[in-house]
């Protein structure tokens, strides 16, 4: 049986989320995964432009409207001017999965595959378990537990016990049927507890999952805070995560090379209903920056992701912990 492959969208990350859904269904792939993308209150029209651009690839869209949906004032009392409902809408649409896919996929829109994922469409994920890699606060912890205070606080109010025991929600693994009961206990959690919830959804799955999830490699969820650590070689990712701004097609001074935006402008050039969807920077319209601005970027990226002990903490965690899929 096929595993269902899902992307929530709003049109702000349209063309990352479908230039991924266009991967996922590479041939490969597709004898091991059918595509539903969601997109979030789209112009009148779009939907059906996009079924008619993508016809030939088996990608389901459906768009829905975010008034319809039970957390969205209650997000935006706690969040204005940063409601980002496209990662809360997964927590709403239990009941538009079909119930024909029992394992099912959702990946983030901000990713790109640049390995074999095979494996992990076949992963078989116990029934009441979630299958996530963590995130990237191992990188914080070192030897003994040892973690700064506002990770041990956050951690604290969630009830997790360490780094390792936190999971990015950017793409997780589950059935059908285990996701109808979390879904709906991570929403309540997120509206009761939205104080605590610095991370939003990932937050309330996380407090709501705790000790119920298996951890993948991050080879599978490759975050942009691994980048500068050496890692990228020996891990060889799968699936690269643009997790921080400013995101690849965004500017040059993403911390990911030039040719992952360059990949989202060729891709809205093959695809005219996405074109002016997605700004994408020009490396040759770009006026080359002053050695002070060079100087302070490069400053900033390696207080980002790379310290000498921060390398060492991940290593260590990469090195102690039995992934369920490597």
């Amino acid at each position: 049986m096929k595993t269902l492959s899902i992307l929530i969208t709003d049109m702000g990350f349209i063309v990352p989320s479908m230039q991924m859904a266009e991967q996922l269904t590479r041939p490969d792939l597709a004898r091991l995964t059918d595509v539903m993308v969601f997109v979030l209150d789209p112009p009148e029209g779009f939907i059906e432009a996009l079924r008619q651009e993508f016809d030939s690839l088996s990608i389901r869209l459906v768009g829905l409207s975010t008034k319809d949906f039970a957390a969205s004032s209650d997000y935006a009392r706690y969040f204005k001017g940063h409601v980002p409902l496209a990662a809360l809408a997964r927590l709403e649409i239990c009941d538009l999965i079909p119930d024909c896919y029992d394992r099912v996929m959702y990946l983030d829109g901000d990713m790109q595959l640049v390995g074999d994922i095979a494996p992990l469409l076949q992963l078989d994920v116990p029934e009441g378990r979630i299958a996530a890699a963590v995130e990237n606060f191992v990188m914080f912890e070192g030897p003994g537990g040892r973690r700064p205070d506002w990770l041990e606080s956050y951690l604290a109010a969630l009830q997790l016990d360490g780094a390792g025991s936190y999971f990015n929600s950017g793409l997780m693994l589950f059935r059908r049927t285990t996701w109808a009961k979390v879904a709906p206990r991570a929403l309540d959690f997120f509206l009761t507890h939205a104080d605590i919830c610095a991370h939003h959804d990932q937050s309330a799955l996380n407090a709501v999952c705790a000790g119920d999830w298996l951890p993948l490699s991050p080879a599978y969820n490759y975050l942009t805070f691994y980048l500068k650590m050496g890692g990228l070689d020996r891990m060889q990712p799968k699936i690269l995560h643009f997790a921080s701004a400013p995101k690849p097609w965004q500017s040059p001074e993403s911390l990911w090379p030039p040719r992952h935006a360059e990949t989202y402008r060729r891709f809205m050039g093959r695809h005219p209903a996405l074109q002016g969807r997605l700004t994408v920077y020009d490396p040759g319209q770009v006026p080359p920056a002053p050695m002070r601005a060079v100087r302070a970027a490069k400053v900033k990226a390696r207080a980002l992701v790379k310290t000498p002990e921060l390398a060492r903490n991940f290593r260590r965690y990469v090195r102690r912990t039995q992934f369920l899929l490597d």
